[in-house]
């Protein structure tokens, strides 16, 4: 076993670490909730880099709560309203959803490289393209087939199936 990491704001250190991925080459991203940062790690958990930090323009973070990384290395960011992409050494490349999406919190991308957001403000799921074109979304407010409470966590596997947990209503849903 490895681990890695203490209370503080310093490198490697954490203030509430909220979501962890992965990507292809073994670095490990931690989004730090309260320092509003991402920090990546080597696969053994030597500190590589941060980016971020508190703020409300573009590249740094107001409310972050999930992120994910795609097979070709880019790193997305959900944040208070929208979705932020970053290549894998922090640089920022753009943002999405904005006015879409009322507090997004889980974050997954398949193999193709399509993005699934949690919108858990609207009680709905998000796909969108790697670029942040909206393709498509379902869901609802309710505790039937499809519908949702409180959708909080969304997980997409290379068999083209997502998976979404409902905190409130105590659930998985897997989709295809």
């Amino acid at each position: 076993m490895t681990q890695w990491g203490s209370t503080g704001s310093a490198d490697g250190q954490f203030l509430t670490p909220e979501s962890v991925a992965s990507d292809a080459a073994g670095n490990i991203y931690v989004l730090d909730l309260y320092n509003a940062r991402v920090q990546r790690f080597s696969s053994g958990g030597t500190f590589v880099l941060a980016w971020g930090g508190p703020g409300a323009i573009d590249g740094k973070f107001q409310s972050p709560k999930a992120l994910a990384v795609s097979a070709s290395g880019f790193v997305y960011v959900t944040d208070a309203g929208r979705i932020q992409e970053f290549d894998g050494t922090g640089a920022f490349l753009g943002h999405f959803g904005d006015g879409q999406v009322q507090n997004p919190t889980g974050i997954a991308v398949d193999g193709s490289g399509f993005v699934y957001v949690a919108d858990t403000g609207h009680h709905r799921i998000i796909k969108y393209s790697s670029g942040g074109t909206f393709i498509t979304q379902w869901g609802s407010l309710g505790s039937g087939a499809g519908q949702f409470q409180d959708a909080v966590g969304v997980a997409a596997t290379s068999a083209g199936f997502i998976y979404v947990t409902d905190r409130t209503l105590h659930r998985v849903q897997k989709f295809e």
